[in-house]
């Protein structure tokens, strides 16, 4: 080896400790931030077409495990669903109310009947009669405001589904764009390492609202495709493109739908891009909210009709549907439109003798008559063609409860698995002992590489020497 091979191969040395320091003092840094991905120095011998001796640089390595990042991605999208479904199921809940709280459906129920029961003993007794039709009143608002509440959870949902699906076209878009520079900056010899990262922590934001799997293209840049099949990203972005809707009523049963690329996409169980959040987001806007509310209905047409069955004036019970007869056709939202007979309600020119006497009645009766209201009670409690209605609230109740539990456990499980699989992708990341080790090998070899230099000088200065 000539005296200026030896130089070259000691200055490339020089060089590769230099870029391998920089990149160990990198991971020491950032071994607790997010997303962060060890790097490590790709080093190989300076090849004779290079013209050179010693060591070259051949590129920065991230140091990732696509199996198991491809595995936490499907469990973070399933995670963000099943938080999804089970945050709207535990609200329906909280609107329904348990029975041991008084302002729950439940509650509300109660206090109706023992009224009515009251009641029926001390027929004339004005305050009893008040009592009964307070607790009327309160059982319809406590449907309406169940109501309320389900329907908000759509309305929610609806606005979130056009966040999520803004927030999914701009990250396409950077992930497009980060393509492009990869490319460039890696054909320029350059650095790609920090834009890898980049693109993995948006790549990460897309999965959690449509899972998804990406493919290794040529150049290191990458496409996007969903689990179900739909490409998200190739040679270009794909565009998703939502219609919201302004306001949303227990009837509306046709929403806006999502358009992928221009073309119609179904958003049901099982479509392209469904498992994520944005898929849940539909299923609660257009199945399990849609499902509670019509629980809530089939206890507001029972209570209206079996009320209407015993007394009835003009077609109307003591329950109208916002003062209208009831109507089988209508039913869909019927819990938010319940409102007490005008002729009981002494704010709109009632009179409450009517609960004793009946709607038809003109005039107040005998005050000791107390049947219409024992009979009424009794309709609550009737099980000859269906339950009681307190049977029928108590399996609305029950099955409200038991989905959200199956809920909570999907969720506690995929939020488990999530954290498991982040905690092995952090068991292969940086380990700053290890890069301590690696750093003392740096100096240690650029320690080799000054002595190396230091005796060339002492040789070429003795040899000027003589």
């Amino acid at each position: 080896m000539t005296l200026s091979s030896a130089l070259s191969a000691a200055v490339s040395g020089l060089s590769a400790t230099a870029r391998r320091a920089d990149v160990v003092s990198s991971n020491i840094a950032n071994a607790q931030t997010p997303g962060y991905v060890r790097r490590q120095v790709d080093l190989a011998p300076a090849g004779p077409d290079s013209g050179r001796s010693g060591v070259q640089v051949r590129g920065i390595l991230r140091a990732q495990d696509v199996a198991l990042l491809t595995d936490r991605r499907l469990a973070q999208a399933a995670s963000a669903g099943a938080e999804v479904a089970a945050g709207f199921l535990k609200t329906a809940e909280a609107g329904f109310g348990t029975p041991d709280q008084p302002g729950s459906l439940a509650g509300r129920l109660a206090r109706f009947d023992s009224a009515l029961t009251t009641a029926s003993a001390q027929p004339g007794n004005d305050a009893r009669l008040a009592e009964v039709q307070a607790a009327l009143a309160s059982l319809a608002q406590g449907l309406r405001q169940a109501t309320t509440a389900v329907q908000s959870a759509r309305q929610s949902a609806d606005a979130r589904i056009g966040v999520e699906v803004g927030r999914l076209n701009t990250a396409l878009a950077q992930v497009d764009a980060l393509n492009h520079d990869i490319a460039a900056d890696r054909a320029a010899g350059k650095d790609i390492a920090p834009l890898l990262d980049q693109r993995q922590a948006l790549v990460d934001g897309i999965a959690a609202i449509v899972p998804l799997r990406e493919v290794a293209r040529d150049q290191d840049r990458i496409a996007l495709y969903t689990v179900g099949g739909a490409v998200l990203l190739a040679d270009r972005a794909a565009r998703l493109d939502f219609d919201r809707s302004p306001v949303i009523g227990a009837e509306d049963i046709a929403l806006g739908g999502m358009r992928l690329n221009d073309r119609p996409v179904t958003m049901a169980a099982g479509g392209v891009l469904d498992g994520g959040s944005l898929g849940t987001l539909f299923r609660l806007r257009d199945d399990l909210a849609p499902r509670a509310q019509e629980r809530l209905d089939k206890v507001a047409a029972d209570l209206a009709g079996r009320l209407a069955a015993t007394d009835s004036h003009a077609g109307l019970g003591w329950l109208t549907d916002r003062g209208q007869p009831l109507d089988a056709a209508r039913q869909t939202g019927l819990a938010g439109r319940l409102a007490v007979n005008a002729r009981l309600d002494v704010g709109q020119d009632g009179a409450l003798w009517r609960l004793r006497d009946g709607l038809s009645a003109t005039q107040p009766g005998p005050l000791g008559n107390g049947g219409l209201l024992t009979r009424q009670a009794s309709a609550l409690a009737a099980t000859q063609d269906a339950p009681s209605l307190s049977g029928l609230m108590a399996d609305m109740l029950g099955l409200t409860a038991q989905a959200r539990l199956e809920a909570e456990q999907q969720s506690s499980f995929a939020t488990a698995r999530t954290a498991a699989l982040e905690q092995a992708e952090e068991a292969r990341g940086v380990d700053t002992d290890a890069e301590l080790q690696d750093l003392m090998q740096v100096e240690q070899a650029y320690g080799a590489n000054a002595k190396v230099i230091q005796t060339l000088d002492d040789l070429m200065k003795l040899l000027l020497g003589m």
